[in-house]
């Protein structure tokens, strides 16, 4: 462990720190005047934002830095369990597109996949449950990448309030927005369920629902048609791929240089 490296954090921790609370202050004072228009309203509401997601960040490097000092208190095993976490999503995430790929989107399908899968899991003598949970894996994978999308969206996007999960420090605010967020993409999750695992899925309330009621609706019948849903996971996909890529890790320093720049706006604004 290299102490020059961790005097060079907490020496940047801390002008970060006192960069924030000297906007704060400023940020505080602003607040008090009164708003002169909407479109004022709405850079000060950003400029909120942008400091909280700052703030959070600062937060996560002091934390990381308290660890390194305590590397006797850290279970070695976490590390290693999130890399084993990492690789199986990766892997869920490679046969979710497969199976897109070679049975969703051809017509007729190339070949059943993970329909063959779940089925054979399911006919194993003594546990017919392990198809289910097989099944049960795959959807629970989409619904986390709901939660980590939440995250990633949040910190990249400046105009989106930031709604992270911490074990025993989430505020409730963050728990209601997250569960919300979970709700609401249940249903397009068990749709989705419907359209890749048809052949799993045969003679179910789901199959009968999605499968045959709602795909024949006189709109949305066009989206089932032209499988416009798969085809938007995809490019979804896709860009998030890229964008991950070339912008793998949150910028602490992307953040305090917007909100500087923000503030040198607004010092402009009201001197002119």
């Amino acid at each position: 462990m290299d102490w020059n490296v961790i005097d060079e954090r907490q020496k940047n921790c801390g002008e970060r720190a006192a960069n924030l609370r000297e906007i704060g202050e400023a940020m505080l004072k602003d607040s008090l005047t009164p708003t002169e228009s909407q479109k004022e309203a709405l850079k000060r509401r950003n400029r909120q934002i942008a400091f909280e997601k700052a703030f959070y960040l600062l937060q996560k490097d002091i934390e990381i830095l308290k660890q390194l000092k305590n590397l006797n208190q850290i279970n070695p095993l976490i590390p290693f369990f999130k890399l084993v976490a990492g690789i199986f999503c990766l892997c869920f995430s490679l046969l979710w597109v497969i199976h897109i790929a070679i049975f969703v989107l051809p017509n007729p399908p190339l070949n059943d996949f993970l329909n063959t899968y779940f089925i054979t899991l399911e006919n194993i003598p003594g546990f017919p449950l392990f198809g289910v949970l097989a099944y049960a894996l795959f959807m629970y994978e989409l619904l986390w990448a709901v939660i980590v999308g939440n995250y990633k969206i949040g910190m990249r996007c400046f105009c989106v309030n930031l709604f992270p999960l911490e074990d025993g420090d989430t505020p409730l605010n963050g728990m209601i927005a997250n569960c919300w967020i979970l709700l609401i993409c249940a249903v397009p999750a068990v749709q989705f369920s419907s359209v890749c695992f048809p052949v799993y899925a045969r003679d179910t309330y789901v199959d009968m629902l999605f499968g045959t009621q709602v795909q024949y609706l006189r709109f949305l019948s066009y989206f089932w048609v032209y499988n416009v849903f798969e085809y938007l996971l995809l490019f979804v996909n896709l860009c998030t791929l890229i964008w991950l890529f070339f912008c793998p890790k949150n910028s602490a320093k992307d953040h305090q240089d917007q909100i500087n720049q923000m503030f040198a706006e607004r010092e402009a604004m009201a001197k002119s």
